[in-house]
């Protein structure tokens, strides 16, 4: 089980937010919840936290790989765990459909079946928007190539890309962001309907195993230059990145998919999140992790606000 399986625990539907295996256990959220009969969408990480404190005493611990605490389930206490790449594909509706035939597709454009659909639609649950999911380093190359084109996805409009912004309630825009958000090739429209793809480098049976030790510094904000962009695509979207002030070399990321195709090699943004020491092996690393709705990366080469 890695990012973007389903699995229900408790009476909600949690979502796995990792690649990594964590002492055979997983990162996930409540993301599903049902109340009142209707099963509800938890949308901020914060709120679903708080959901798993309540869920039962030892979900929500301290992880050194995450630096933080967060809910780790062991597989084995889900009661159903749901495949992205498995289904359904029986979905009724248009975006049901729509959402299979791009599967399709994908699959038959990649050659390759580690394509498939995550998110409400995943449970069969009626959406207006199309998530999918891409695991596997060369099935994640070969499907960018193919989406840079522009022949599968028709791009957003300024107009869609600013109003897409306003409906994730971000709070600070730039017209470098709409821009931006305009020419990404993970998002679009097909056959009239919003689709997000996340493209996963690794393969659902070999998640990673953490070795790493991550320490919380706190909340910080930076004016950064970006010095590679070539991890930008890719979930956890990452970007290397000097900071203007100090002329310190730190890493940008998040597992947060409007984060990723922001910035290209030498650009500038104003990022707020939280600060980092990663520990990896050998390696030090000083990293900002953008993973709360508070949080921003604003690619921004002047102050330009849009009100």
């Amino acid at each position: 089980m890695i990012e973007g399986f389903i699995g229900r625990y408790g009476g909600a539907y949690w979502i796995v937010r990792s690649i990594y295996n964590v002492d055979n256990r997983v990162l996930a959220l409540p993301r599903y919840v049902w109340r009142d009969g209707k099963l509800l969408t938890i949308k901020e990480p914060e709120e679903s936290i708080e959901i798993a404190e309540l869920a039962g005493e030892d979900i929500v611990s301290y992880s050194e790989c995450f630096g933080r605490r967060v809910p780790l389930l062991k597989k084995e206490s889900f009661e159903e765990v749901l495949d992205p790449r498995f289904g359904p594909f029986n979905l009724r509706g248009r975006v049901g459909g729509v959402a299979v035939e791009l599967v399709e597709l994908l699959r038959n454009e990649t050659g390759s079946e580690n394509v498939g659909i995550t998110g409400g639609l995943l449970l069969g649950k009626q959406t207006e928007d199309i998530d999918l999911i891409i695991y596997g380093k060369d099935t994640c190359e070969t499907a960018y190539e193919m989406l840079k084109k522009g022949q599968i996805l028709k791009s957003y409009s300024k107009s869609e890309a600013f109003e897409l912004i306003l409906r994730r309630g971000q709070k600070l825009i730039t017209e470098e962001l709409i821009d931006k958000e305009a020419r990404k090739s993970l998002q679009g429209k097909f056959r009239g309907i919003d689709v997000y793809i996340r493209l996963v480098p690794v393969l659902p049976n070999s998640p990673v195993e953490c070795k790493r030790r991550v320490f919380k510094v706190g909340g910080v904000w930076r004016y950064v230059e970006v010095t590679d962009s070539s991890m930008g695509y890719l979930y956890p979207c990452t970007y290397s990145a000097l900071d203007l002030t100090s002329g310190e070399e730190i890493v940008i990321f998040s597992d947060r998919g409007r984060y990723c195709e922001l910035l290209d090699e030498g650009e500038k943004a104003y990022v707020k999140g939280e600060m980092e020491i990663i520990y990896d092996g050998s390696q030090k690393k000083l990293a900002i992790n953008l993973w709360s709705q508070e949080h921003y990366l604003l690619p921004s080469n002047t102050l330009r606000w849009m009100k």
